[in-house]
C-alpha cells in the first residue's frame, strides 16, 4: 500500500440481508487528511465503516489500513456517546486505554485529553449527570486518547444543537491539528463536511442500481459555488 495512504478499499462488495449496499467498490484515503463521506440516510455510509473496523463481514474485496507501531490502529467515534452508566468519565475514558499502558499512564493520558475538551473537573462524575454536550465531548475525548492513526467518525455532531456543534467542532479542529489523524467523517451536513473536511466524497445509486457509487470527489476548496451545493442536497435529500 502506498505510504501516502491511510485506508484503501478495493472491490468492496456487501450485502445486509437482502439489500446490497456496495458492489466492486474501490477508494482510498489519504493519511493524515480528513475526509467527509456524504450518501442519503440508510445507504450504507456507518456499514462501511463496521466494515473498515471489523465490526461487520463482507462479501468480498480487500480493506487495508495504514501500518502502526502499536496495536492501536483504529479509533471508533459513534452516533451516540456509548459511555458505560456504571463507570465516571475518568474510567469511561481510561477503558480503551488498559490494554496497551499501565494504569498510571492511562489515568494520565485519559486526564490530559479530558482537559483539553474541557472536563477533568467532572471526571468523577457518572454519564447520567452529565448534559448531552458533556457527554459527547467524553466520547470526543476518549476517541483522542487511544492512540490509533485512524480515526472514524459516524454523525457523532448531528443530535447537538447549532452552538454546541461550533463548540464541538473547533474543539475537534483544534485536536486534530496537534494530533493529525487519517479521518474518515460520515456525515449528511454539507456545512459540517465543508467545514471540518479536506476532501468530500458524495455517493448515490445509479439509475437502476442498489449499489453506492461515487457522484462527487473534490477537495474541500473545489466545491465553491452555490450550484454545486444545491446539487449534493438534491441528492442527499431529494429536494
Amino acid at each position: 500500500m502506498n505510504k501516502d495512504i491511510g485506508i484503501e478499499i478495493k472491490n468492496f462488495s456487501l450485502t445486509r440481508g437482502k439489500k446490497e449496499l456496495f458492489r466492486n467498490f474501490s477508494i482510498s484515503f489519504e493519511k493524515n487528511k480528513t475526509t467527509a463521506l456524504l450518501a442519503p440516510s440508510g445507504t450504507g455510509k456507518t456499514s462501511m465503516l463496521d466494515s473498515i473496523v471489523g465490526l461487520l463481514p463482507y462479501q468480498s474485496g480487500t480493506i487495508k489500513c495504514a501500518e502502526t507501531e502499536t496495536k492501536a490502529s483504529i479509533s471508533y467515534l459513534f452516533q451516540e456517546p456509548r459511555l458505560l452508566p456504571w463507570a465516571n468519565v475518568l474510567q469511561n475514558c481510561m477503558l480503551p486505554l488498559e490494554k496497551l499502558f499501565s494504569k498510571a499512564e492511562a489515568i494520565k493520558r485519559s486526564e490530559y485529553y479530558l482537559s483539553l475538551c474541557n472536563l477533568l473537573e467532572r471526571k468523577n462524575a457518572l454519564p447520567n449527570e452529565l448534559s448531552g454536550g458533556e457527554k459527547q465531548r467524553c466520547a470526543l475525548a476518549r476517541a483522542f486518547g487511544y492512540p490509533a492513526p485512524i480515526l472514524l467518525i459516524d454523525e457523532a455532531f448531528h443530535s447537538q444543537d447549532i452552538a454546541l456543534k461550533e463548540q464541538l467542532f473547533s474543539l475537534f479542529k483544534s485536536m486534530l491539528q496537534n494530533e493529525p489523524r487519517t479521518v474518515l467523517l460520515v456525515t449528511h451536513d454539507i456545512n459540517e463536511a465543508l467545514l471540518l473536511a479536506d476532501r468530500i466524497v458524495i455517493l448515490q445509486h445509479k439509475k437502476n442500481e442498489n449499489s453506492l457509487n461515487i457522484y462527487l470527489d473534490k477537495n474541500k476548496n473545489e466545491i465553491n459555488n452555490k450550484k454545486t451545493e444545491k446539487e449534493i442536497v438534491k441528492i442527499l435529500y431529494g429536494v
